[in-house]
């Protein structure tokens, strides 16, 4: 019985022996290198057994960082491959299949449809002389699309593009040529005696009446217009001449006569003699009596006012003479 349970007891041990490791995979009775738990070579390096997870309910990383996941960052094309989303970039040998050229717009313009030439008038490369012609165009809406056409608006147009369409049969377009600040003078007269009176009153508002880089000339040739209302506004201009307003205050309009009587020239310690002495000369005696009042009127001239056939242009003059 003895012998037995000796038996026993070394065998156990010996079993016991062969199964028990450490917690890093070693049996501490075994002479081999190291077991990494899950993995199958005995003999493989310690240093190369993978770390075990913590969590025992996570998961591994389905997508990984070779940007497969379809919701994760943007993609990188490549440089054969573009964003089918981005505007193509056509190459210098390849033009872009929908861009129009003026042969084509010119031939588009005189489409039979009128939804053609509507496009035509609407796109913003249309050259002035097919946008002219479309003005004047057999369908409103067409007219209607070249009266508020970018070129009428942009402040790059040019002045010979602007006198081309001034000579539009389209009322709407010629208004929007007087309202533009790059529009010529000369125009600009024409367009003041046109039929139409929106087109006169657009005008009279325009920039040049009020700018004060606006030439003494062109001025000069606005106090021609038929247009009493351009007249006044050459009257109020402080760079009009003398002989301008000299003949501005003879205007038969009784406001550009009274326009005239108030002018700088004739209010401002500025003025020289010689456009008081030349002003002395006019028909209106309101225009007189503020040349007999200045200050620097000649004493030449005051002997003249003197003798005037207005009672108050008279005793203006007595005055001044008065304090010289």
């Amino acid at each position: 019985m003895k012998k037995l349970t000796v038996f026993l007891t070394i065998f156990m041990c010996l079993f016991l022996s062969s199964t028990v490791c450490n917690a890093d995979g070693r049996n501490p009775y075994d002479d081999r290198a190291t077991v990494c738990p899950n993995q199958t070579d005995p003999y493989a390096p310690t240093n190369q057994c993978p770390t075990p997870s913590t969590d025992p309910y996570s998961s591994p990383d389905p997508y990984p960082p070779s940007n497969t996941d379809p919701y994760g960052s943007t993609p990188t094309y490549p440089p054969s491959q573009t964003d089918p989303y981005s505007t193509p970039n056509y190459p210098s040998s390849q033009t872009d299949p929908y861009a129009t050229n003026n042969g084509n717009l010119s031939i588009l313009a005189n489409s039979p449809d009128w939804k053609v030439r509507l496009s035509v008038a609407r796109n913003p490369t249309t050259p002035v002389s097919l946008l002219l012609r479309l003005s004047n165009d057999s369908d409103s809406d067409v007219r209607d699309a070249v009266s508020i056409h970018p070129i009428l608006t942009s402040p790059l147009t040019s002045t010979s593009d602007l006198d081309m369409l001034g000579t539009s049969n389209n009322w709407k377009v010629r208004r929007a040529v007087a309202r533009h600040s790059n529009t010529s003078a000369s125009t600009l007269l024409r367009l003041s005696n046109d039929s139409d009176s929106d087109i006169r009153d657009t005008v009279c508002l325009h920039p040049i009446f009020t700018s004060p880089l606006t030439s003494s000339s062109d001025l000069d040739s606005f106090s021609y217009s038929s247009n009493w209302k351009v007249r006044r506004a050459v009257a109020r201009h402080p760079n009009t001449t003398a002989g301008t307003l000299l003949r501005l205050s003879n205007d038969d309009d009784t406001d550009i006569r009274a326009t005239a009587a108030i002018h700088p020239i004739l209010t401002s310690p500025l003025s020289n003699s010689c456009d008081l002495n030349l002003l002395s000369t006019s028909g209106n005696w309101k225009v007189r009596l503020a040349v007999a009042r200045h200050r620097n009127t000649s004493r030449s001239t005051l002997l003249d006012l003197i003798n005037d056939s207005d009672g108050d242009v008279r005793r203006a003059a007595n005055n001044s003479l008065m304090y010289r």
